[in-house]
């Protein structure tokens, strides 16, 4: 049985969803390799920082608001805060000498 018309999914939103979706992700590595490396090289830190900078400005553009309905900015300080949650996480488990699973190193 052929689908109709309502049925087949939408090549244009997809699209959509898969630039977003790559936006977000590529926010994500590069917020966590920021907090990971906060002592690293001025200019590496400045590169990361660009990166950051450009998803945030897309996050509030108008082509992203015609993309989806989410509120991108919103998500991205959602992430910010999980990002550095973890990280923080992992480096009292570093201290207590516990891996990244929970479990002891010694």
């Amino acid at each position: 049985m052929a689908k109709t018309h309502d049925e087949v999914d939408n090549p244009y939103e997809m699209l959509a969803a898969a630039i977003v979706k790559q936006a977000l992700d590529d926010y994500v590595r590069y917020y966590r390799i920021k907090v990971r490396r906060r002592n690293a090289m001025r200019h590496y830190s400045y590169i990361l920082d660009k990166h950051i900078t450009s998803c945030e400005r897309f996050f509030k553009s108008e082509w992203a608001m015609m993309l989806t309905d989410m509120d991108l900015p919103r998500i991205a300080e959602m992430i910010r805060r999980e990002v550095e949650k973890n990280e923080r996480q992992n480096e009292q488990n570093k201290v207590c000498g516990q891996s990244a699973t929970g479990k002891r190193m010694f």
